[in-house]
This record gives C-alpha cells, structure tokens and sequence, in this order.
C-alpha cells in the first residue's frame, strides 16, 4: 500500500512540477492523469500505473494542445496517433488543421491529400481545392472541385471550379505575358 501511495504522490509531484515550469500541460480525466512533456507521453492511472497510449488519447490531447496554441505538441501528438493508425483519415485531417493554423501550408496540403486519399469526402476535396487555390495551383485545384463536385449538389465545388478556371486562364495569361517581357500585363493579371 505504501508502494502504491508513493508512486502515486510521485507521478502527482512530477506532474505539479513541470506544470509549474510550463513544461506540460493536463488533460484531466476522472482517475487518470495525462500529461505530454515535448514528444514523451505518459499516462499515469490513480494506482500510479503507466498505460500505453491509444490513438485516441493521442488525438485528445492533440485537440487540448490545439486549444491552448501548443501547435508543435499538437504536430508531436498527432504525428504519434499516425504513427499507430496510418490508415485512419482523421489523424491526417486533424494534423492538416494544425499545419493550417500554423500557416505551414505546404504540409497541410501533404496531410489533407493523404486525408483524402484515406477517404475522399467532397467537403475535404473542397478545402484541399481551397488550399490548392492558396498555394497558386489552380489548374489541380480545379480538378478537386470537380472531383468533390460529383454528384452536382455542393455549391462550394461548383463555385470552386468556376473560380479555379478563371485563376488557370489567368496564371496561364500572366505566363504568356510573363514570357513576352510584358510586364504591365503580366503584373494586371496576377493582380486579379
């Protein structure tokens, strides 16, 4: 018994510790103690027993360090549910929205193609379109809105095709112009 309380009031002193010097953050549960310390994960029960963690807790915590603004510890954490679950849409969509957040839009494209690889649902062809539109590939983006456009009910993905046509034809123009040493034309078309 004694074991047990000093496992227990250590965990609990550890975990008093670093949350004093802003090293870890909690995620209370009713007789668990969870805490990420940078990439290390620990999952303390009452009796002072460590669990491995589930992919689910992983996303968890990853949602709580999204709250708080703790971006990287949410890449960490969610990198670690992929790590377990790389198969599972959800884990790669939800590391989109933090590379998203954290404007590393070149990952979060990485992370919603795997997504959508996963499971292509219309909705995340159309972000993954929108995204595409940020980063200037408008002809690709075009093709998302079409493919999430299939059954010819999403006012997002119709619209989206319109818009990414007409940014091609002008990127395609600007080329041209570009090519031409027409400056004043190719810096009018970009600027729409």
């Amino acid at each position: 018994m004694i074991g047990q309380l000093g496992r227990n009031l250590a965990a609990l002193a550890l975990v008093f510790v670093l949350r004093l010097t802003n090293q870890v953050s909690l995620c209370p549960a009713a007789t668990v103690i969870f805490c990420y310390v940078g990439a290390t994960i620990i999952d303390v029960t009452e009796a002072g027993e460590e669990r491995a963690m589930t992919p689910g807790k992983l996303r968890s915590l990853g949602e709580t360090a999204m709250m708080e603004r703790k971006y990287n510890d949410a890449v960490s954490l969610y990198r670690q549910a992929i790590d377990m679950e790389p198969e599972n849409a959800r884990n790669w969509y939800q590391l989109y929205n933090v590379h998203k957040r954290m404007r590393s839009l070149n990952d979060a494209l990485t992370d919603l193609t795997k997504a959508v690889e996963l499971e292509p649902k219309p909705a995340w062809r159309v972000l993954k379109g929108k995204l595409l539109m940020n980063l200037g590939q408008c002809d690709q983006a075009a093709l998302e809105f079409s493919l999430a456009n299939k059954d010819k009910q999403s006012a997002d993905a119709s619209s989206g095709v319109k818009e990414a046509n007409e940014c091609a034809g002008l990127l395609r123009s600007a080329m041209s112009s570009y090519q031409k040493e027409d400056w004043k034309t190719t810096v009018t078309m970009l600027e729409r």
